[in-house]
């Protein structure tokens, strides 16, 4: 199965670390400039494992590349920004050609916009597998490869019915895994990775939640105390 590159990243959400299971969708963290002068997400998609994590196709001609790499636009999706938005042409395409040698690019340059325009935006996994590399290098900056799998069994959430009791009787929909990793699961269908430890998920609800001050206690009507 393939491996999916993706570099250049400002940060990395706190869940990813190199054996992280992962879906479709699944946040991974946010675009930056790490490595490179424009913010923007690098994408590329591997046939084979990688030589090493640092690899790059130098000197590649288009025929050695398609040898080697997969067309990426077959997990793109830029209706659902995945892996994340982009709208704009600004960078290096799939195989343009790089130089008179007939070197072309690999991947593809995800952008929203110009210069530093992307930084901030949110990244997801373009595939269902695990992380196997998380890192910083030169030229790269901060990136991951996820080992695309299909034997790799993973939790299957009915949207609709996610969806059905966000909008009635639920305000979220809770996934626990295997492992006591718990994921929260906006109406939209969304995932956000809520923790795997006391304090991780002590952490995503003071993040995500919007509070309760005495005042709102006191509006809560009270039962009458029980003699007995």
């Amino acid at each position: 199965m393939p491996y999916h590159h993706l570099a250049h990243l400002d940060s990395f959400d706190k869940h990813i670390k190199k054996g992280t299971k992962i879906r479709r969708g699944d946040p991974i963290g946010k675009v930056g400039a790490t490595g490179t002068r424009y913010a923007h997400l690098h994408y590329e998609v591997m046939k084979v494992k990688p030589v090493s994590w640092g690899q790059y196709n130098n000197g590649m001609t288009k025929e050695q590349t398609e040898a080697r790499y997969a067309d990426p636009y077959q997990w793109i999706d830029k209706s659902k920004k995945i892996p994340a938005p982009y709208t704009t042409y600004g960078g290096w395409d799939w195989l343009d050609v790089r130089s008179k040698r007939g070197e072309v690019h690999p991947g593809v340059d995800i952008n929203d916009g110009y210069g530093m325009d992307d930084k901030g935006n949110p990244i997801v996994s373009p595939c269902e597998g695990e992380v196997v590399y998380k890192g910083t290098m030169n030229g790269w900056g901060n990136h991951l490869w996820i080992y695309e799998s299909d034997t790799e069994p993973h939790p299957v959430i009915d949207w609709d019915f996610a969806k059905e009791l966000g909008s009635r009787e639920m305000p979220f929909f809770l996934q626990v895994e295997a492992h006591g990793e718990a994921w929260y699961v906006n109406p939209e269908g969304k995932r956000f990775y809520i923790g795997g430890t006391p304090e991780e998920m002590l952490q995503f609800v003071r993040e995500m939640s919007e509070g309760i001050s005495n005042a709102d206690l006191n509006k809560l009507p009270y039962g009458k105390e029980n003699p007995n």
